[in-house]
């Protein structure tokens, strides 16, 4: 019989909120950690290198030649997305779009969107995106509705007072992270939190704002509160506007992308805020008082699926496809073309299912074969013996 405490103990779940700290302490504690303040891509980034890469040698023997031919081409097998086999060469490329949009390129005002053919893979990977971040521990201001980095409110500040506070700080040596660097990128604050800083309790403007009087929360990111988020038609009427809000801190997955001007009413609305979400990364703040509430800054990666004719489609319905093009990276996602990552694939089923059948393993074998000869193209003069 098992100890009832220890059995509660294992069922026990981690709260959402890990801790808070005022405004003050938050900033301390850049200089030795600056990563406290990443937007949602460079967190993305670390959240995937730290589980680290496949060791080859604890692979089976089998696919150890496969990952060594990956290591030669300088592809590393991440454990985040082990699972989703065959993938390592799209997982390189998401990778590389999340470190440029880490380090402030272009890619942090894209949205991608992985372009494929049925059950190549996009929703695995997106999936196993999703679940690199759950837990993970982000800081946002107490009470704002999105969630929002803290260091936002540095944009509140003086140019003076900002250097001051830099100095101050000892965050002003350009061979390390500088908090004007930081602040560059961080976004506007929203109207919740600038009216909390601005104005009094009686709604009367202050001369400066009290940073002092915030408070700032550690959270855990989770599918089932904030951060996680995955927008789809049987949302029951959620509007893209309000998942991208819930995914603020963290991803936003839209597994159909080309259906969002036409899944809900407002269609023009959901469009905007996809566009206004990539590109000045905010979007409308409705909640309160209508059309003039102004906006709700938003620190999310959005990752779009959908295939290659809905994709066609949709640009050809668009007055203006080069708003849509320069907001969005594209990435096609292969069919695997790895005959023991598809043997593998097929195994992994198998031992998920409760009443395990029985294959004899050249069957399995033949039958990743014929799969990937149906997705490699025909050499001229070659014959199908010699391709296989």
């Amino acid at each position: 019989m098992s100890d009832l405490n220890r059995l509660k103990r294992h069922m026990s779940l981690k709260s959402i909120e890990a801790g808070s700290l005022t405004f003050a302490e938050f900033l301390d504690k850049l200089k030795e950690s600056p990563e406290i303040a990443d937007t949602a891509p460079a967190l993305i980034v670390r959240a995937i290198k730290s589980r680290g890469v496949v060791e080859i040698e604890k692979e089976p023997v089998e696919r150890q030649g496969y990952l060594r031919l990956l290591q030669s081409m300088r592809i590393p097998a991440w454990k985040a997305f082990d699972h989703v086999r065959g993938s390592q060469a799209t997982v390189s490329r998401i990778l590389g779009h999340l470190e440029a949009a880490a380090a402030n390129g272009m890619q942090l005002r894209q949205a991608l969107i992985l372009i494929g053919g049925p059950a190549c893979g996009k929703s695995f990977l997106a999936d196993a995106l999703k679940a690199t971040l759950e837990g993970e521990l982000v800081y946002a201001v107490d009470g704002c509705p999105a969630h929002e980095n803290p260091i936002n409110l540095l944009k509140l500040l003086t140019a003076e007072q900002l250097s001051a506070l830099a100095t101050e700080l000892g965050m002003d040596n350009e061979d390390e992270v500088t908090l004007g660097s930081l602040v560059h990128v961080a976004g506007e604050p929203c109207r919740h939190c600038y009216n909390k800083l601005m104005f009094d309790k009686d709604g009367k403007p202050l001369a400066e704002p009290d940073l002092g009087a915030l408070e700032v929360k550690m959270l855990r990111l989770s599918s089932r509160t904030f951060g996680i988020s995955t927008w789809g038609q049987s949302d029951g009427g959620c509007s893209l506007v309000e998942s991208i809000k819930t995914g603020s801190a963290g991803i936003v997955d839209i597994p159909e992308l080309c259906a969002v001007q036409t899944a809900l009413p407002g269609s023009t609305l959901q469009i905007d805020a996809l566009i206004e979400a990539t590109d000045a990364r905010r979007i409308p703040d409705l909640s309160s008082c209508g059309d003039n509430a102004g906006y709700l800054p938003i620190n999310a990666f959005i990752l779009g699926q959908t295939n290659q004719g809905s994709w066609d489609a949709f640009m050809v319905g668009q007055k203006d496809p080069d708003k849509w093009t320069r907001r969005m990276s594209i990435r096609s996602v292969p069919y695997i073309t790895a005959r023991i990552e598809e043997e593998l694939a097929y195994r992994s089923f198998l031992e998920g299912m409760k009443d395990a059948p029985n294959f004899d393993p050249l069957a399995l074998k033949l039958a990743a074969t014929l799969a990937v000869l149906t997705r490699v193209k025909m050499i001229e003069g070659l014959s199908p013996l010699d391709k296989v």
